[in-house]
């Protein structure tokens, strides 16, 4: 029996630290599948760059691209000119501009979160006192305040929140300059995104295809289309006798489907010539542990009017296993939420992939 209290106290002291390198893990995906350009070419080829940046579900604050800007314009040596908010109904649009020599780079952040404000009746309704801690965090986190927006987005708040994304979108093109114009968008947000773009190009709104027109870059954060998307699916008629509604082992109808879930996805892709006379670029950064999002499948999602690339980054860097064990799960709030955050992204949207 160890009598010593102060060697009892540093033998566990040792045994908890062993116990907790074991059970933590530092991830480390940090992969791109091609190349492509970021930010920092596009503002050596063009005198003036536009960005446009929205947020996904779970955002309730309009420093959400704080991270992201401050990562750019500090790694670029911009100086800050202008600062400005404004506060619409139902929405929130600040516009920064930066500016370095005869270079002009501006934010267009557009916060649309107030509209979805009535969510957090759901903290009020859901106390329960036998949920577990950490439980009650994620519910908090990832139901009460995240997956809320994307069910009040599909129902009754679809046509407020388009409308002043819409004002916002058309602000960016105000000055008669030509510029380049990159999308930043994340999760619900990218659904917002097209889906706006996609119903004022069919309504024959001129600004609308000249905003395609301007696009040479989109990097679409946590890509939850598939998941989003699956609601306007028509009902397949044929029925296996064990349920199934197609046959899983079929390429060809998976393809069918697919095509069919990047339907809206495809059709914002099309009938645009790009900035300068190239060709645009989609890229879909993911975290490969975030439980939300999809890469975009190149193999049955092919256009000729965009390259497209999958990025693969440890957004949430830390995985939790067993002592002595992998890696088996991380935090699903962190791997979902923190995209504009992470470095990684941040650089990847700054400087682009050229190793490959």
């Amino acid at each position: 029996m160890i009598k010593n209290i102060k060697l009892q106290l540093f033998i566990l002291i040792s045994c908890s630290c062993l116990f907790q390198g074991c059970m933590i893990h530092k991830l480390k995906v940090n992969r791109s599948e091609k190349n492509f350009y970021g930010i920092k070419k596009l503002l050596s080829d063009n005198n003036r760059v536009e960005v446009f940046v929205t947020h996904g579900m779970g955002i309730n604050s309009l420093d959400f691209a704080d991270d992201l800007v401050k990562g750019i314009t500090k790694q670029e040596n911009f100086h800050l000119s202008k600062d400005t908010t404004y506060h619409l109904k139902y929405s929130k649009r600040r516009v920064i501009t930066y500016n370095k020599q005869d270079k002009q780079l501006t934010f267009t952040i557009h916060g649309w979160y107030p509209a979805t404000g009535a969510k957090f009746i759901l903290h009020f309704i859901d106390i329960v006192s036998d949920r577990l801690e950490t439980m009650g965090q994620f519910k908090s986190s990832m139901m009460n305040q995240s997956v809320s927006d994307v069910i009040m987005y599909q129902g009754n708040y679809r046509d407020i929140i388009r409308k002043e994304m819409r004002s916002t979108l058309q602000s960016m093109l105000s000055n008669k300059e030509e510029t380049s114009i990159v999308a930043i968008t994340e999760s619900l947000g990218s659904k917002m995104f097209i889906e706006t773009i996609n119903e004022s190009v069919s309504n024959g709104e001129r600004w609308a295809a000249k905003w395609k027109e301007s696009i040479a870059s989109i990097f679409m954060l946590s890509n939850q289309l598939p998941l989003l998307y699956m609601g306007d699916l028509k009902p397949l008629e044929n029925i296996d006798k064990e349920g199934f509604a197609f046959n899983r082992k079929s390429k060809a109808l998976q393809g069918k489907i697919t095509q069919n879930i990047y339907k809206p996805l495809f059709e914002f892709m099309s009938d645009t010539s790009g900035t300068r006379g190239e060709k645009p670029q989609l890229v879909a950064i993911s975290d490969p542990n975030d439980l939300l999002s999809y890469p975009v499948p190149e193999n049955v999602f092919y256009t000729s009017m965009y390259n497209v690339n999958n990025v693969f980054v440890s957004v949430a860097d830390k995985g939790y296993s067993w002592p002595f064990g992998k890696p088996r799960i991380v935090n699903p709030v962190k791997a979902h939420l923190n995209y504009q955050k992470n470095p990684l992204v941040i650089n990847y949207i700054l400087n682009g992939n050229t190793n490959k």
